[in-house]
């Protein structure tokens, strides 16, 4: 079974009716899972950037792999960082200075650089005062948009003869924050280790690199791109809305702890800033490997029908839908809207006073017996 991650939507003002979506929804109707990023901006509401309901769109958490480094200082104070560089000689000591404090005091100021900090030019620092050293480089957001480059600093390193490199890292400048925006699944996405193509011109940072280390949604989506696949190959007859029930239902609302999923609420402090974890903010909750690929559950399923009925239902699209599909919604009787969709989850817009909303189940274990629950919103009765 294919599989298909799209990396970003087209830019504009964001519809079901993009040429992505829609060709997407094509994929669907051919049987390809569909998993898409919903996108790294946030936390703030209306801020993802995949929600089409035949796209199973996924979010970024955090996970419990470190890649720990640490600076003991002359004082015996430890500071915690990341870092995968082996560690200096135990018994040397080495004198830190920041790139500022490292100037040729006779060319370059600060005034005259407001990006000197950054290490990327060698002559505009003073060899005498760094060499032997550790060398501290400022990190900003040009790193993120590839005005300056790690690459950069790590041979001025070498050319002023310093022993290591130090980047502190601003909080603000992170490769995502958490989405507070309904999704179907977070997965792990921070600090993520992989394979990278050495030819890859998507970042400068990791140019002629074999691997590399990214955060973001697009980090998350291959985990569970690769976990549809293995329930494909378990499950060989089941569609993609099967694939998508049983990642959906099988989620846990829980940390690997035992302990509520929670969510980012601001940039500052994003560990100080954090709250219980809502629908959305996690959508079904952290995805699950090991009960997904137990066949012991039921079904909930939406056929490409379905989806051409609910786009049928929103006014004006009838010649769109005829442009990319080919087909006229006079094909479809009954029109579907967002919340009557057999989907997994349940979500209702505007909700004025009372609502009555069905879900249709297939079970695929053997003969069992279901008790039904629910707990409502806050708020609601």
């Amino acid at each position: 079974m294919p599989v298909i991650t799209p990396n970003r939507r087209p830019p504009g003002i964001a519809t079901f009716f993009n040429p992505i979506d829609m060709a997407l929804l094509s994929a669907v109707k051919a049987g390809i899972f569909v998993v898409q990023a919903a996108g790294n901006t946030g936390p703030s509401p209306m801020s993802m950037s995949s929600f089409s309901p035949w796209i199973f769109t996924i979010g970024a958490t955090s996970h419990d792999r470190a890649y720990s480094n640490s600076l003991l200082l002359g004082n015996n104070l430890t500071i915690l960082g990341v870092g995968l560089a082996p560690g200096t000689d135990e018994n040397t000591l080495y004198k830190l200075i920041h790139a500022k404090h490292a100037l040729n005091n006779d060319e370059t100021t600060v005034a005259d650089d407001m990006y000197v900090g950054e290490c990327l030019d060698a002559s505009k620092l003073d060899q005498d005062l760094v060499q032997g050293n550790l060398l501290i480089c400022s990190y900003s957001i040009r790193f993120v948009l590839g005005l300056s480059s790690i690459k950069q600093a790590l041979e001025t390193a070498k050319n002023l003869s310093a022993v290591g490199v130090i980047f502190p890292m601003d909080p603000f400048v992170t490769g995502f924050q958490l989405n507070p925006i309904p999704m179907k699944i977070p997965a792990p996405g921070n600090f993520i280790w992989a394979a990278w193509s050495s030819l890859a011109t998507d970042s400068a940072e990791f140019l002629g690199e074999n691997f590399a280390m990214m955060s973001g949604t697009s980090m998350a989506a291959p985990h569970v791109a690769g976990l549809a696949a293995l329930v494909k190959q378990k499950f060989p007859n089941f569609s993609p809305a099967a694939i998508g029930s049983v990642l959906s239902t099988t989620a846990s609302l829980y940390d690997n702890n035992g302990k509520p999923i929670m969510s980012q609420r601001s940039y500052a402090s994003p560990d100080l800033n954090q709250s219980p974890a809502t629908p959305f903010d996690m959508g079904s909750g952290f995805v699950n490997a090991t009960a997904a690929l137990i066949r012991d559950c039921f079904l909930i399923l939406v056929s490409y029908d379905d989806y051409m009925s609910f786009l049928c239902a929103i006014n004006g699209s009838a010649p769109v839908l005829l442009n990319y599909t080919g087909q006229n919604c006079w094909m479809y009787n009954s029109t579907v809207y967002g919340s009557d969709l057999n989907l997994p989850s349940i979500t209702i817009a505007n909700l004025n006073q009372s609502r009555v909303v069905q879900r249709t189940v297939q079970n695929i274990a053997g003969n069992e017996t279901y008790s039904v629950g629910w707990s409502s919103p806050y708020g609601f009765q």
